[in-house]
């Protein structure tokens, strides 16, 4: 296989990943294959035909068409291990708070850290701070007012 459809693969598996909020644990559990079958394809260490197929059925997607072009080019430095630890913190806080969030918020705070990661020292009080300031300003709600009204 080419470096350059390996790559696809990888990129286009690690974004629609993410779009669906997954980790790669959940992934692995959910098609039955372990999490480093899916790691070494990620990481470009091996290529598995049966576990890309499992993968593309699962997103509903052909194995062809993760070989192509990426679906979206600015995911081509995407780092799931980052996304990961995100999307960790980020429930984290909302479960601490008792807050409620949605999809597209929650997509605004990954955004937020994403592009300015180079400049934050410490990534959970800045994600801390960003879901709290969306709460004070009326843009979440906690899961008690939610039931309140």
């Amino acid at each position: 296989m080419r470096h350059k459809e390996k790559l696809a693969i990888s990129v286009n598996i690690k974004m629609l990943i993410a779009r669906k909020g997954l980790s790669i644990l959940e992934l692995s559990n959910k098609i039955g294959v372990t999490r480093f079958q899916i790691d070494n394809i990620l990481y470009g260490r091996s290529y598995n035909k049966d576990v890309v197929s499992k993968i593309a059925t699962f997103f509903n997607v052909t194995p062809e068409k993760l070989k192509e072009e990426v679906f979206e080019m600015h995911y081509t430095s995407f780092d799931i291990g980052l996304y990961n630890q995100i999307t960790s913190l980020i429930e984290d806080i909302i479960l601490h708070y008792n807050l409620k969030i949605s999809k597209s918020q929650m997509d605004e705070v990954i955004r937020i850290i994403y592009k300015y990661k180079e400049d934050m020292p410490d990534t959970k009080s800045a994600i801390k701070a960003i879901i709290l300031y969306m709460y004070g300003s009326g843009e979440i709600y906690s899961n008690q007012e939610d039931t309140a009204n």
